[in-house]
């Protein structure tokens, strides 16, 4: 995820939008010299809920101070 921005004169922010992009991850030695495959908009979607419901866990919003 990433958030992209556009500023305007004396760097009024003029919109910002969050930008997802998911790819299958398969190991450089596994994969050899191809890319990554970017995921489908519902492969995409699977990721976001699995996301999302990661973030709504408690247990894992809870960090440990050490």
């Amino acid at each position: 995820m990433g958030r992209l921005s556009l500023y305007g004169e004396r760097a009024a922010r003029l919109h910002d939008e969050v930008v997802t992009v998911a790819a299958e991850w398969l190991d450089p030695e596994a994969r050899g010299r191809g890319k990554l495959r970017p995921l489908t908009e519902g492969e995409k979607k699977d990721v976001m809920q699995i996301l999302e419901a990661s973030l709504a866990n408690r247990r894992l919003q809870e960090v440990p101070i050490r």
